[in-house]
């Protein structure tokens, strides 16, 4: 009896010790560390070339009247934009525009890029078109997105302080029909009711007709945010950038 008394208390005190530490329980829902809303902004510092990146969400009325989903657009300020769904699963890449390139992409499933019910980890795939402004078939591909929770930490950025914070290894590949690849993995921190507030990311590439491989890293940091409302960083952040200033 005595045995068993100390062996259920190392059980407790094993049980405790691991969810204190990684401060996550299997199959946590995360889907109130991806706000979906319209109007929501994120403005990113880019470490390797200095630069500003804007991400910002607007409703997506063609895809809106689907059953069971949210749409929404992830605008970038090139006018580039992600059109992504969010059902009881996740949040899911549907479509995307390249505007330096005019090129559209489609998969033939929507890729699912955030679950919410996450039991690590986790694989979706998908085959991608793409198209020319013409609407003509310019390249296929096969891709494959694998997440996997990592821990909770608290992270400092540009914008604020955020505790608990979701840090996920998101590995994605995608392999063309003509031989060409590119593979990028991402170590990248999600906060609560913010969204994604850090990522250190390297993507590497292969082109078949040249023979030639490409590296690259750069990390990007939560600079300032407006998510539902709420602003996130100090606003003299990005006065000195007139062309950023208007959605704020």
């Amino acid at each position: 009896m005595k045995f068993f008394k100390i062996y259920i208390f190392l059980i407790l005190f094993a049980l405790i010790y691991l969810f204190s530490y990684n401060r996550y329980v299997w199959g946590s829902d995360f889907r109130e560390y991806y706000p979906f809303e319209a109007g929501n902004t994120w403005i990113f510092e880019m470490q390797m070339k200095q630069e500003l990146r804007i991400e910002r969400m607007e409703r997506d009325q063609a895809e809106d009247s689907l059953d069971n989903v949210e749409a929404m657009k992830i605008i970038y300020e090139d006018g580039s934009y992600d059109c992504v769904i969010k059902d009881s699963d996740g949040v899911k890449a549907n479509k995307a525009f390249m505007a330096g390139q005019d090129i559209y992409c489609t998969g033939s499933v929507p890729l699912n890029i955030f679950p919410f019910n996450m039991e690590m980890p986790k694989k979706c795939e998908t085959f991608v078109s793409e198209y020319d402004s013409k609407g003509l078939l310019t390249g296929r591909f096969w891709v494959t997105i694998e997440i996997e929770f990592k821990e909770m930490e608290d992270i400092t950025v540009t914008a604020g302080k955020f505790k608990d914070c979701a840090k996920f290894l998101i590995v994605k590949v995608g392999i063309y029909d003509n031989g060409n690849f590119w593979q990028e993995a991402s170590i990248t921190h999600f906060a609560k009711n913010v969204g994604k507030v850090k990522e250190i990311k390297k993507t590497i590439s292969y082109d078949a007709e040249k023979g030639e491989i490409s590296a690259v890293q750069y990390s990007f940091e939560l600079k300032k945010a407006i998510i539902g409302g709420i602003v996130y960083g100090k606003k003299d952040q990005i006065l000195n950038i007139k062309e950023k200033a208007r959605y704020f």
